[in-house]
């Protein structure tokens, strides 16, 4: 009885190898940010490479779009939007154009245009965005300085409206309009960029990318989390759902006891996923660090790095309420070992037969079917 009580214990809170498939669906828009990040990083790097020759802070200004651009596109992409995008002149192909430094398009339409000034002060921000061939467009302005350059501006228009001098006048509209539009961060099609100062541009002109290193890092590992959470969760709902009814039809237990074991154990489920998730993390970069190119890369794709997580998840826990011994830090062992075995296999069945849904029923099954031969002995 004890026996069949652990197995069950063990197949309701999943190791997180059998998972894989499964987070993969759920954390795609989270992926896809990340990616963006990455990619704004490489742009990053290539703009100072290919304008070294520049003054960093001439160089921080293109390194500004490019930020609000990159940072927007992750944006969109973790709300699952994939049809807007932002993109610069510097590497979104629609070249210099006085007017533009981002555009926004939607579904191949242009839904916003952006001007971005990088002004170490907000007084020569103000007169920077405010010229008339600006008009109609967003300017995004660092961190900051956003309420500075509107009070700039707007006080400038008010002294220039009563002018005797047309031109002035008109000067003082487009800063009356330029105030209107100024903002820190770029705001269109429902999603926002992140803020960047003048100081994190110059920064990065200087080579010092630590920053969007940081944001990549953050967002990876809190996409680990809640992934791992949402999947845990529906795992060890559904296993969990399936012993409680049997017991129910048995009268083993009575309708609320079943509720409240089905809620324990989707959140135990949930929370030990997320933390599985986030070792499988540091597992990865540490194969990074320390494998061949080529294993790692094997390696990184699977599920190796969630069946090494799982393992250590196991042996922190026997350990916390003190039932840690050789054999069952072997048993986590050998059940993480089949259970990637499993999971790896079943993915590749599952693929076979329906890709898509079939590789994520095929990795769980796989999975589970693995880890409990594994830790069968």
């Amino acid at each position: 009885m004890k026996n069949n009580q652990e197995r069950s214990k063990k197949l309701s809170q999943a190791q997180g190898v059998e998972l894989v498939g499964l987070m993969k669906v759920l954390g795609r828009n989270r992926e896809a940010a990340i990616t963006e990040l990455k990619k704004m990083d490489d742009a990053v790097r290539a703009i100072n490479r290919s304008k070294a020759a520049m003054s960093p802070d001439k160089r921080a200004g293109f390194l500004f779009e490019e930020m609000i651009a990159g940072t927007y596109n992750a944006s969109a992409r973790k709300a699952g939007d994939f049809t807007t995008t932002a993109t610069t002149g510097s590497s979104g192909g629609f070249g210099v154009d006085p007017r533009v430094d981002i555009r926004v398009h939607q579904s191949g339409k242009i839904i916003a245009e952006a001007q971005a000034k990088c002004c170490a002060k907000p007084a020569r921000t103000a007169i920077s965005i405010s010229k008339p061939r600006y008009s109609g467009t967003e300017r995004v302005v660092p961190s900051g300085q956003g309420k500075k350059v509107q009070e700039l501006l707007t006080n400038s228009a008010k002294a220039k409206a009563t002018s005797m001098n047309p031109r002035m006048r008109q000067i003082g509209r487009a800063r009356a309009e330029a105030s209107a539009k100024t903002t820190e961060k770029l705001t269109a099609g429902g999603h926002q960029s992140r803020p960047v100062s003048h100081d994190e541009a110059i920064r990065l002109a200087k080579g010092d990318t630590s920053k969007i290193s940081k944001i990549i890092m953050v967002e990876t590992l809190s996409s680990a989390a809640i992934n791992g959470a949402k999947s845990g969760a529906v795992f060890s709902c559904g296993i969990s759902a399936i012993t409680a009814s049997k017991k129910l039809v048995c009268g083993e237990i009575s309708v609320k006891d079943a509720a409240k074991s089905v809620a324990k154990e989707t959140i135990v489920g949930g929370a030990r996923c997320a933390a599985t998730a986030v070792i499988a993390e540091g597992v990865k970069s540490a194969a990074k660090r320390s494998l061949p190119k080529v294993a790692g890369t094997a390696i990184l794709r699977g599920a190796g790095p969630m069946a090494v997580a799982g393992c250590v998840m196991d042996v922190a826990t026997d350990a916390y309420i003190g039932e840690l011994t050789i054999k069952s830090a072997a048993k986590s062992a050998t059940r993480a070992a089949g259970g990637w075995a499993g999971a790896e296999g079943g993915a590749l069945l599952g693929t076979a037969i329906c890709p898509g849904l079939g590789t994520v029923i095929g990795g769980i099954l796989g999975g589970i079917g693995g880890s409990l031969l594994g830790g069968a002995w």
